[in-house]
């Protein structure tokens, strides 16, 4: 003897055919993708601009001084203002030194630099205290 096993319940309102169910769903849409490309296409390119920007006006900033002056200030070190020579390298190098020997070292306040008379870098006035 067979026994006879009733189908499943269709659930409330579904159809019987599953293609009439895609043909009765909207396309996804591709609104919000498409504006999220182009948001940030558009940051970047402004990032860019900025970079550019700032550059310029870096440079016409300084073109006087350069003209005058040159790039060699760059490499040389002597510093004398009335025979209007000028030289950074010593500061330059001794500023990528410092970085470089005290890489990390403000997030963890162990620096020195800013802890004289228990200021420390939340203190507006650290830099002045002795």
């Amino acid at each position: 003897m067979e026994i006879a096993i009733p189908p499943a319940p269709k659930a409330f309102g579904a159809p019987d055919d599953p293609r009439l169910v895609a043909r009765a769903m909207a396309p996804p849409s591709r609104f919000g993708d498409k504006a999220f490309e182009w948001l940030t296409l558009t940051m970047a390119l402004a990032v860019v601009v900025l970079v550019v920007l700032t550059g310029w006006q870096l440079w016409r900033g300084s073109s006087l001084a350069i003209q005058k002056f040159g790039f060699h200030f760059l490499v040389t070190s002597t510093w004398d203002p009335v025979a209007e020579q000028f030289g950074v390298y010593l500061w330059n190098a001794g500023l990528v030194i410092d970085c470089l020997a005290h890489r990390g070292a403000i997030e963890h306040r162990d620096c020195g630099l800013f802890d004289r008379a228990g200021a420390t870098l939340d203190s507006p006035a650290a830099g002045f205290l002795d």
